[in-house]
């Protein structure tokens, strides 16, 4: 039997009450609908310090959101929007994933990651939750099919979730 995918979201935000970590998690249970292990990285729990290159030496959970990400089969990014752009704390943990860049291979090369932003008004939902299942469906034909053509297996993935909305 084939060992079940990983699939890891990162993201939410600082505030108690974020519509952009209940938009991950939506998305998260379309993962697990579509037969993944899913793991939620809250940022606001996570408490990351500041990335620094001058001083990259991860701190417990700075290590703990690295080592999630690279061993992960897919990823499910959600943040909020602020500004016109990603939060300051989800740039952050992004950040944080540059010291994966001396690993073989480097920082998530050939990851399938599904990417949300949340903003005020209505929540697709049942869209992130066909997200979830389209991460979980091209991460496994990517593991089963390392000669695929990655590239047009994103492109036809963001076609079928476009499909839904």
């Amino acid at each position: 039997m084939p060992r079940s995918l990983k699939i890891v979201g990162l993201g939410g935000s600082l505030a108690r009450s974020s519509k952009s970590r209940a938009a991950l998690e939506t998305a998260l249970a379309g993962a697990e609908t579509a037969g993944a292990e899913t793991q939620l990285l809250d940022i606001r729990l996570l408490d990351l310090p500041m990335y620094n290159p001058d001083d990259d030496e991860p701190t417990e959970a700075a290590a703990a959101l690295i080592e999630s990400c690279y061993a992960a089969d897919g990823l499910l990014w959600c943040s909020p929007m602020y500004q016109g752009t990603i939060s300051g704390a989800f740039k952050n943990a992004l950040d944080w994933l540059h010291v994966l860049g001396d690993r073989d291979p480097p920082f998530l090369h050939d990851k399938v990651i599904g990417l949300i932003s949340a903003a005020g008004g209505t929540q697709g939902l049942q869209e992130l939750e066909t997200l979830g299942e389209e991460v979980v469906r091209v991460a496994a034909r990517f593991a089963a099919d390392v000669s695929l053509h990655r590239q047009a297996e994103c492109v036809h993935a963001a076609e079928r979730v476009a499909t839904v909305a």
